[in-house]
């Protein structure tokens, strides 16, 4: 269990120098408090440390399968940021299924310009889209 002060200094660290990945792994399997007082330091964070966090989240997560970061990347998927929500995207998609408290968005709504998402057209929309197109 981390407390609250740990969590408000490791965000706070990271906001002077590059976070370590030391302080980083107290991070992992924060529980509801300890989620709530980790919102309350990162709110405050401007986008590029909140960016370059979660990026090294990731990556600890990538390395140490151990650590579970999970909650954090839940609360990065909100985030008003696209590159956060991005990273957080990607710290999630390493789980074998999602947490059920994970919205279904349409993830693809919430990051990508809408000009992007345009629908095939509709002689595309299953596999006759590949003869019709051979043709």
């Amino acid at each position: 269990m981390t407390d609250k002060d740990t969590i408000a200094q490791i965000l706070a660290r990271s906001t002077v120098d590059a976070p370590r990945s030391t302080d980083l792994a107290e991070l992992s399997e924060l529980d509801r408090d300890e989620m709530e007082t980790f919102k309350q330091a990162w709110s405050p964070l401007g986008p590029e440390r909140r960016r370059h966090i979660i990026s090294r989240l990731v990556e600890l997560a990538e390395d140490n399968v151990e650590l579970n970061f999970n909650e954090i990347f839940k609360l990065g998927l909100s985030d008003p940021d696209e590159e956060v929500r991005i990273k957080a995207i990607a710290g999630l998609w390493k789980m074998k299924r999602p947490p059920s408290s994970v919205p279904s968005w349409n993830f693809s709504a919430k990051i990508a310009p809408k000009e992007s998402r345009q629908r095939p057209p509709a002689r595309c929309r299953d596999t006759r889209c590949l003869e019709s197109t051979e043709n």
